[in-house]
């Protein structure tokens, strides 16, 4: 993968991983927030992964 190609990722996933962290999080249901907190967790990990990878 080349790096802008990376780059382009990391930027789409940064983009919706804050729209995830800015969900008013008061009206969820236990199921939404669980659903909310592992999509960030997995927003979180492809980012560090493909930082990784690009400065390898």
């Amino acid at each position: 993968m080349k790096d802008y190609e990376t780059q382009k990722l990391i930027d789409k996933y940064v983009v919706e991983l804050e729209k995830y962290q800015n969900l008013s999080r008061s009206m969820m249901t236990m199921d939404e927030l669980l659903m909310v907190d592992n999509k960030i967790i997995q927003f979180k990990e492809r980012i560090k992964n493909l930082r990784s990878v690009s400065h390898a």
